[in-house]
């Protein structure tokens, strides 16, 4: 049982990772592009 949660839990995080990675990066170049316009 605890075994499975963990599964799940690890997949759902690397699931984030991929998601997030290019939003994050979306958001840096956005945050940059802002500053500059200052």
């Amino acid at each position: 049982m605890l075994n499975k949660l963990k599964q799940k839990v690890s997949f759902a995080k690397r699931l984030l990772n991929i998601f997030s990675s290019p939003v994050l990066f979306d958001i840096q170049m956005t945050n940059k592009a802002t500053c500059h316009d200052h």
